[in-house]
């Protein structure tokens, strides 16, 4: 029931993309078959969401672990034989083989059901719901609230059974987020809160599902840049108390770059090619008053991998970038002529 939504690497707003509102819409909030959204589990001692209301500072103080989990949008149909089970669901959410099954629409966004993030008695469950969740009221803002009465069905290891509930979605902190070497200003918090009261008949067992939510989003990405998860199971089986807890904090793996805008007009004619590059790639410029060149190549976590002075040759300038040593994938490459700075994206395959 944990709500993924997905990347957009850049915007073509420039650096300072903190200044805009944040603001959900279907268009920057609603999955679609197509997005990819990547995660990173965080480790972090006593971590609390932190305040509610607007003008918040939210700091996480963390280590990131370095798994990647990838959730991709994909047709309900492609998730085999439970695709009939959401039969109002137009888009699933994808990990493996979990799913998570959305519909939306210009004014909301609900949740169907799929595979929930916390196990009851080591078994996983699944829910699908005949009266969906809302998780949005489009446009989303600070104070937004979307409540909904659930019901549907729950099957765990074979046994099935019902639940009903109540689901609210609030927009409830604005304010800056701080995480590890990257700070997020004008940022919306989105709380999501869903009790679940569950029965089965066989064997006889009944409980309560309690999760909790939190998202951080900000304008220039389309998923929430950090997201703590915490959910409680309390259920009788066979007459035997039984508690289970959930607690998982989840990072987006393309924070430190999320939003960077590739420019080139303060550098004369740069240009990268080939992209995508395998064991090298050309960088061309017009050097026109004879300054020092160099540049760097920073990888998705935001570190610096490579790093060459080009020199300061006066005129038009190639050079050819050797790239022994560097595993595939997107990096970020930051050119410097004198005081001018711009930065283009690579794909090393």
């Amino acid at each position: 029931m944990k709500k993924f939504y997905f990347v957009v690497l850049s915007f073509s707003l420039g650096l300072n993309l903190n200044m805009a509102q944040t603001i959900l819409t279907k268009a920057n909030h609603a999955p679609l078959v197509g997005d990819v959204f990547k995660t990173r589990q965080c480790d972090s001692t006593g971590l609390t969401p932190g305040a509610s209301g607007a003008g918040a500072t939210w700091t996480f103080t963390m280590s990131i672990r370095t798994p990647t989990t990838t959730y991709n949008g994909v047709t309900v149909a492609s998730t085999g034989t439970v695709a009939a089970s959401y039969p109002s669901a137009s888009v699933a959410v994808q990990s493996g083989t979990n799913n998570s099954f959305y519909s939306s629409t210009t004014n909301a966004l609900s949740y169907w059901g799929g595979n929930l993030p916390i196990k009851i008695s080591g078994i996983n469950v699944t829910t699908t719901y005949a009266s969906p969740a809302v998780y949005a009221t489009y446009s989303m803002a600070l104070n937004s609230t979307s409540a909904a009465a659930v019901s549907g069905t729950v099957s765990a290891g074979g046994i099935n059974g019902s639940f009903t509930g109540t689901s609210t979605t609030i927009g409830d902190g604005t304010g800056t987020l701080i995480l590890p070497s990257r700070t997020f200003s004008n940022c919306l918090r989105v709380m999501t809160t869903q009790t679940l009261n569950f029965s089965v008949t066989f064997p006889p067992a009944n409980g309560t599902v309690f999760q909790t939510t939190y998202d951080y989003y900000n304008v220039i990405s389309k998923s929430p840049l950090f997201t703590i998860l915490d959910a409680l199971v309390t259920a009788t089986v066979a007459g035997s108390p039984q508690s289970s807890s959930y607690y998982l904090a989840t990072i987006n793996s393309d924070y430190l770059t999320v939003g960077i805008n590739e420019t080139t007009k303060e550098i004369s004619n740069l240009n990268l090619y080939p992209n995508p590059a395998k064991a090298n790639f050309n960088l061309s410029f017009v050097n026109e008053n004879a300054e020092n060149a160099s540049y760097e190549m920073i990888n998705a976590l935001g570190q610096t991998i490579k790093k060459e002075n080009l020199g300061s040759e006066k005129g038009n300038i190639k050079y050819n970038i050797s790239l022994e040593g560097i595993d595939s994938g997107i990096y970020f490459v930051k050119i410097y002529v004198g005081n001018s700075t711009s930065v283009k994206k690579i794909t090393v395959q």
